[in-house]
Formats: C-alpha cells, sequence, structure tokens
C-alpha cells in the first residue's frame, strides 16, 4: 500500500501536479528513513527513463535548487546508493525544487544570475602560488595554466612536463634532511594549487596555505612535511617510511592513505579527516606524555589547545573545496564566511549578531561572490552587501 501510495505521490510531484496536502504528504514520506529503499528505488528509475526537455535549467538554477532542498533536509536524512548519488541533485531537484520555492516563498531562481543584485562583484579564486627555494634564494611565481607542480630529483616541472628550474646536485656526503635545502609553496587567499612531491605525494593546497618539503623527500627514511592552513594529502605507499604532516602543534603520521588537514591559524581546532587508509594523529601538551588517536575512513580528529578527540564525518564534505566545491553540513555563519573570506580574497565585517544561523549547501566555488551570497540569502535567515572587497553581513 505504502510503496503504491509512494509511487503514486511521486509522479504527481514530478510532473508538478501534486496538490498543497499531496506535497506535504509526499515530504514526509521522504523524511521517514523507513522508506530509504522505496525512495531510492524510484529516483533510480525516473533517472533512466528521464528524457529532459532542452537544458531545463541552467546550472546555476541547478545549484539553487540544490541549496534549497539542503535547507530542509529532506535528503540529508540518508545515505543515497553511490551509482546515484552523483545525479540526486539534478533529479531530486527537478521535482521537488518548485515545493519549496513556492510554498517558502523565496525568491525566484532567476534572480542568483542576475549579477546587477550586487553593485560590485568579485571573482572567484584561481589556481595561484609561489614556490620558495630556499638553497638559491630565489622565488617563482607558479602558472596558473599549467596544472600544477612536480618535484623531481635534479629538477622542477609543471604537469605538463614544462621546466620551471633546474635544482643544483646534491653535495658529497649532503644528508637529504638538511633544513637549508626546503622548499616551500604558499598559496594566496584566493588562490589553489597542487604539487606532487619527489616520493609521489601528491598534495591539493587550500587558499592561504603554507607546505615546507625537502625536494629529496623520496631519499629520506621519514618522509616529514610542515603544513600551515589546509591541504589535502594522497601519499605515496611506502612500508619502510613514514610519512608525516606537522601542522599546529600536531603530527599526523602515515604510510599511504588519502586524508586532509585543516590547520589555520583563525580556526579555534586542527581538524584532520580521514578517506581512505589509517592515520595516527599526535599531540604533546606542555611536558605532558603524547596522546593519540588512531582514524579510520570517514573520522575526524579535533585538536584544541589541550585535548583530541574524534568523531564520525562525511569525509567528503570536509574535501569538497579539492573538487572545486563548497560543502557546509550545518555550518555556522561565521565558520562558512571564514571560507568565503579566504577563496574570495575578501575581509567580512558583521553588522548584526547571528549567532543561530547554521546553513546546509553544495555550490560550486567557480561561481562570482554575488551568486554565493544570493542563495544564502534565500534562507532569509542572513543578508548581505558588497562594498569593494569588503562583505557586510546583516540579519
Amino acid at each position: 500500500m505504502k510503496e503504491k501510495r509512494l509511487k503514486y505521490l511521486f509522479n504527481k510531484c514530478f510532473q508538478n501536479l501534486a496538490t498543497p496536502e499531496e506535497q506535504e504528504e509526499f515530504m514526509a514520506l521522504v523524511e521517514d528513513i523507513a522508506n530509504k529503499d522505496l525512495v531510492e528505488q524510484e529516483m533510480e528509475n525516473y533517472w533512466n527513463n528521464f528524457e529532459p526537455v532542452e537544458k531545463p535549467f541552467f546550472e546555476a538554477d541547478k545549484e539553487a535548487m540544490w541549496f534549497e532542498i539542503m535547507q530542509h533536509g529532506a535528503v540529508r536524512k540518508y545515505k543515497l546508493w553511490p551509482r546515484i548519488a552523483g545525479v540526486a541533485a539534478s533529479v531530486i531537484a527537478i521535482f521537488l525544487a518548485a515545493y519549496f520555492l513556492k510554498n517558502d516563498g523565496k525568491t525566484e531562481l532567476k534572480e542568483v544570475q542576475n549579477d546587477v543584485a550586487y553593485k560590485n562583484d568579485i571573482a572567484p579564486g584561481k589556481n595561484a602560488a609561489t614556490l620558495i627555494l630556499n638553497t638559491q634564494g630565489k622565488t617563482i611565481s607558479l602558472s596558473d595554466g599549467n596544472g600544477g607542480l612536480i618535484i623531481k630529483d635534479d629538477k622542477l616541472v609543471y604537469n605538463d612536463g614544462s621546466l620551471i628550474a633546474d635544482l643544483p646536485p646534491a653535495e658529497s656526503g649532503q644528508t637529504a634532511n638538511r633544513k637549508s635545502d626546503e622548499q616551500t609553496i604558499i598559496t594566496p587567499r584566493g588562490g589553489t594549487y597542487q604539487v606532487t612531491l619527489s616520493d609521489g605525494t601528491k598534495v591539493w593546497l587550500n587558499s592561504d596555505s603554507r607546505l615546507t618539503y625537502s625536494p629529496r623527500l623520496n631519499q629520506q627514511a621519514v618522509r616529514r612535511v610542515k603544513l600551515e592552513g589546509e591541504g589535502y594529502f594522497e601519499v605515496a605507499k611506502d612500508k619502510k617510511r613514514p610519512f608525516i604532516v606537522s601542522s599546529k602543534g600536531q603530527e599526523v603520521r602515515v604510510l599511504g592513505t588519502h586524508f586532509n588537514v585543516n590547520s589555520y591559524v583563525d580556526e579555534v581546532s586542527v581538524k584532520t579527516t580521514l578517506l581512505e587508509g589509517s592515520v595516527r594523529v599526535s599531540f604533546r601538551s606542555g611536558e605532558a606524555k603524547a596522546h593519540n588517536v588512531i582514524l579510520k575512513p570517514n573520522q575526524q580528529s579535533i585538536l584544541s589547545s589541550s585535548d583530541i578527540t574524534k568523531k564520525q564525518v562525511n569525509a567528503e564534505a570536509a574535501v569538497a573545496w579539492k573538487t572545486g566545491n563548497f560543502r557546509f553540513e550545518n555550518q555556522n555563519i561565521r565558520d562558512i564566511m571564514k571560507q568565503v573570506a579566504r577563496w574570495y580574497n575578501v575581509e567580512v565585517v558583521y553588522k548584526d549578531e547571528l549567532p543561530g544561523v547554521r546553513l546546509n549547501a553544495s555550490v560550486s566555488r567557480n561561481r562570482n561572490i554575488s551568486q554565493l551570497l544570493k542563495m544564502m540569502e534565500q534562507t532569509n535567515e542572513v543578508h548581505f552587501k558588497i562594498e569593494g572587497r569588503r562583505i557586510i553581513v546583516l540579519k
């Protein structure tokens, strides 16, 4: 009986023919975890048979629809099948967005694309970084169009193979651990960059971050790097030589795995999130004994000034920035605006206190700032003004 009723309501909502009462009934069924399998089956059926008209929505429209749905929590109650999770935003947005936007009196979606809603606008960040070669006393502004930096034994090249600089040969008897040989790659506010270290480890740096490493990391018994800011690591596996990331009072020790470290100076804690493998996160409080936690996939450690804890999380949300997205899950507006400030290189000023404002969203980082702010304004919880490179936050 329930299956037939869900199918009936699914059809009515998808065709935008449901009455307000049917819409309410349908949403109640969707939000009930007991109906998880039925809902997913209907989603898959519709996706397999769906033939949309030519470009029914602009990309910004779909993002705005998904933003609205996230605010209501309708799809955060359970995890979708991996093979349909990627299309969930498009499918659900098509048949549910009309309900949310029509019944909640939100701003129409076409306004999201209207950049003149703000007198000023700010473009998103881009690939940008500076490389400091300590041995040569040289600073290099890295290209934004070559994909990333690769460290080799005798040279530095871009991902496309083009030469950046030759490295001097190691002196006779020189160790691979000398600090004078270290290199530092720095991303500015509004910048991101990817680097492949000499041992094959890949690192993606978020905005306003700094990674210090040895160009001869592949020769070290212990591969050690230092991070300030945020970085996502795909560590090359080597059972004999551990890889250690030092950041803001903690060390992450691995043999080969995928994880993210958020260690910005203006954050109250250091967060390490594991996607694959296993890591040990440790810190030492004064002269006390070192504290350790072992993380498994989809776990996150939180290091405060005096303690370290761990919890279960959605790891994909923590690394959404790496794939070009903002992902907020019940996140405080001030924490959200810190991310916005770094990526768009802006100053954020609060005219009003907004202690209880928390948002859920998945939004592209490739949009101008006005489009992102407009989406957040649709919640009616917060409003913004752009004055030069300053964002004013209001109730």
